[in-house]
Parts: structure tokens; C-alpha cells; sequence
């Protein structure tokens, strides 16, 4: 995902897009969780395409709300 992401500002290209919608919920989770369960160095702060692409994908207002309601 780094690499794609240091070309493009999402997944499949330059537009928003539901390779985008189906990764997020996967990789966010990687975000907080897998990289201490799997006893790993946290990868996502050393990868900082994925991480403005997360950043930029929490941050839409769909997400947002998704988010809250999920109390995440």
C-alpha cells in the first residue's frame, strides 16, 4: 500500500473509490492493532503515504459519523 499510495492519492487512482471504502476498515485496524498483536514495530508510522491516506480517508465526514457510531 505504501508504494501505490506514493503515487497516487488513493488505491485506484486519483479519485476516491470503494478500493479505497473496502481497505480502510482493514488497514485502520492494522493502524492500532495488528502491528502490537503480531509483536511488530508500529509499520504504519514508518510509512507515511498510508498513513495521510488514512488520515485523509478518517476524515471524511461518512467516516466520521460511521466511526462514532462504532464508538471508535
Amino acid at each position: 500500500m505504501e508504494r501505490r499510495l506514493s503515487e497516487s492519492d488513493y488505491l485506484a487512482g486519483a479519485d476516491y473509490s470503494i478500493a479505497d471504502i473496502a481497505a480502510f476498515p482493514w488497514a485502520n485496524v492494522g493502524r492500532w492493532n495488528m502491528a502490537e498483536m503480531l509483536g511488530l514495530a508500529d509499520t504504519v508510522a514508518t510509512k507515511p503515504a498510508l498513513q495521510a491516506w488514512l488520515d485523509t480517508i478518517a476524515a471524511r465526514p461518512a467516516v466520521v459519523r460511521g466511526l462514532a457510531a462504532l464508538d471508535i
